[in-house]
């Protein structure tokens, strides 16, 4: 079953908050050098989900993932139902990727939310079928925003990373420790965004 959901309730903001986010995407185009790229989000859902947009707006297909498997909250914000597969269902169950694939009314945004299953992120996760599953997506995505938890395990295979915190919940020192943490799991942070 194909869900589609409508994102412009999630992606609106106004013209500042635009241009701060447009600016951010501009700065990872920048840096990327290859033309299809995994960029982890460590942070808050609705900063990763307002930076996939600002991509898909300069152009690009973008394919946002909510592998923050500790937490649903897409799911829950869209009411989209219990029989919603997503990236949980992926891991533990033998799917292809196209069935977790929910399309937008936004032609060249897709989404992947977390799913309903029995896994539990005290479960290993697969990081091979994470890596094929990435992998698959780069031959259709220019770029592909997942959203993460800090633990590194999925962000490690990403190409790139960024910690995405709002004002409240921003300190220097708290912020130095994920990122160091997030080093040592391998993953190449671009840099801290905190939102006001």
């Amino acid at each position: 079953m194909v869900f589609s959901v409508n994102v412009d309730k999630l992606t609106r903001m106004k013209p500042s908050e635009k241009e701060s986010y447009e600016s951010v995407a501009d700065s990872i185009i920048d840096m990327s050098e290859d033309e299809s790229v995994t960029i982890s989000v460590v942070g808050e859902g609705t900063m990763a989900f307002k930076l996939a947009d600002a991509l898909y707006t300069k152009g690009g297909k973008v394919i946002f993932i909510d592998a923050d498997l500790r937490d649903d909250i897409f799911i829950a914000k869209y009411r989209v139902g219990r029989d919603l597969k997503g990236i949980a269902n992926y891991l533990t169950e033998e799917l292809n990727y196209n069935d977790i694939i929910c399309l937008t009314n936004k032609d060249n945004f897709k989404v992947i939310f977390t799913g309903m299953s029995d896994y539990t992120v005290h479960e290993e996760v697969n990081i091979e079928k994470i890596k094929f599953l990435f992998k698959k997506l780069k031959e259709d995505f220019d770029w592909i925003v997942v959203l993460t938890d800090d633990s590194g395990k999925i962000a490690s295979v990403c190409d790139e990373t960024i910690v995405m915190l709002k004002q409240s919940d921003y300190s220097e020192m708290s912020s130095e420790v994920k990122v160091k943490q997030l080093d040592e799991a391998g993953c190449y942070v671009l840099g801290v965004v905190v939102n006001e």
